[in-house]
């Protein structure tokens, strides 16, 4: 009789002690994402896009050429999260609101940005399954707007 309830709370320790363990990994995995996302936030928000570039799934799937020489003149004025939606225990939706401007040029531009996070095991931490947010200001442009800085050719 003794030796069953020896056994009986040796399993039930056995097993807080694992869920607990889980429950540990799953806190310093959402600490993991917090810090990714911040991260991620302030690199886009003081223009280490290159910096930023590797949060990127190390696949190469989302992978562009960065336009570093136009990406130096662009200038978030604001990067805002709106919301968090949690897809899958490994997956994460943020949405966000940046709006920025090219120094060569005198409008403001605001995206709605739909970033996918993932949770690779293997690397233990948090990825990008996604490309950078589409930072260019020369699409929305209209025809008669002429950038600041640059010399307009009289002949």
């Amino acid at each position: 009789m003794l030796k069953k309830i020896v056994i009986s709370l040796s399993l039930l320790s056995f097993s807080l002690l694992l869920s607990g363990c889980a429950t540990l990994e799953q806190g310093e995995r959402k600490d993991d994402l917090w810090q990714a996302l911040a991260s991620y936030r302030k690199l886009l928000r003081w223009g280490y896009y290159e910096d930023a570039a590797r949060y990127q799934l190390p696949d190469g799937k989302h992978k562009a050429d960065l336009d570093l020489d136009y990406l130096k003149g662009i200038h978030l004025t604001e990067y805002e999260e709106l919301e968090r939606v949690v897809t899958s225990e490994d997956t994460l939706d943020v949405h966000v609101k940046i709006s920025f401007y090219h120094e060569d040029y005198s409008n403001v531009k605001t995206i709605r940005d739909v970033q996918n996070w993932v949770y690779v095991a293997e690397s233990k931490r948090w990825f990008l399954d996604d490309d950078l947010p589409d930072l260019s200001i020369e699409k929305t442009l209209k025809a008669k707007e002429i950038p600041r800085n640059k010399p307009i050719e009289i002949k």
